[in-house]
């Protein structure tokens, strides 16, 4: 693996590559990071381009201190794909990587060639779910370095599946020295824009790529499932056994699995 910046939108966003082939390009979760697809990325097979970003204000990225919503964030995909030197990509997204996806799919749709959405629900959080992940973007922000660990601690343990954390004390740590590490102004900015989300349910039909469908058995969307596979035309469903949220982090193996069985068979031509 490599890292690298690209410039997008006068920003230096963050990114590791592996491979050569077309491109596929993982985006993270709020609060989350590129790291988090590391195993996942490793466990692909096939020759495929390989690209994890850091969106702003997360990692090793820059921001805008004005803020951002998740509207630009769409906005900015095709610059990305652009800046990484090339016309279309396949989209790995996460949470909110699967919900940027998402609306990128309908809003450019010869941008993408296939997408993969893991635990991604094309409704926006909750007013509960929104206001918790700001409060924990402020407390990372700030200067008393107990209140950032505690908050960064209690994120984990809202997305990990029951007895993760405690199975996994190193896995576990790390994931909490990535958030810790995330740059204080940019993390505040970026929590913000769960906010920003607006509902797409109703024009999941327009998707023209093939995708697929990934949740996290532990995850409390998996019920949407079956819905978007429903609604998006060329579309078929996964779901990890015991898996939470970060199922990449959780459920590696499985994950890159269900990936590599998809792109072999959205494009046969590269196994």
């Amino acid at each position: 693996m490599s890292d690298r910046h690209v410039r997008v939108g006068g920003i230096d966003w963050a990114c590791t590559e592996m491979g050569a082939g077309p491109l596929v390009l993982f985006l993270h979760g709020t609060l989350s990071g590129r790291v988090t697809f590391a195993d996942t990325m490793a466990a692909v097979t096939g020759p495929y381009r390989l690209v994890a970003i850091d969106w702003p204000g997360h990692g090793e990225s820059g921001w805008d201190p004005a803020g951002w919503t998740a509207d630009d964030l769409v906005a900015a995909m095709p610059e990305l794909v652009s800046a990484l030197g090339e016309e279309s990509a396949i989209l790995v997204g996460l949470s909110q990587g699967g919900a940027i996806a998402t609306r990128t799919a309908i809003r450019y749709p010869e941008l993408v060639d296939a997408m993969v959405l893991i635990n991604a629900s094309p409704q926006p959080p909750g007013p509960d779910a929104v206001a918790a992940v700001a409060a924990v973007g402020d407390a990372l922000a700030g200067d008393d370095e107990t209140v950032r660990r505690d908050a960064a601690a209690g994120l984990q343990r809202i997305f990990h599946a029951p007895g993760w954390l405690d199975a996994h004390p190193d896995a576990a740590e790390r994931e909490l020295q990535q958030m810790l590490a995330h740059p204080r102004e940019g993390v505040a900015l970026a929590a913000r824009v769960p906010a920003t989300y607006r509902p797409v349910s109703d024009q999941l039909s327009q998707i023209r790529c093939p995708t697929l469908v990934v949740w996290g058995e532990r995850d409390p969307g998996t019920s949407r499932g079956p819905e978007m596979v429903d609604a998006i035309p060329d579309a078929e469903l996964v779901v990890l056994p015991g898996a939470g949220h970060l199922a990449t982090l959780e459920a590696a193996a499985p994950t890159a699995a269900a990936i590599s069985g998809f792109l072999a068979r959205v494009h046969p031509d590269q196994k």
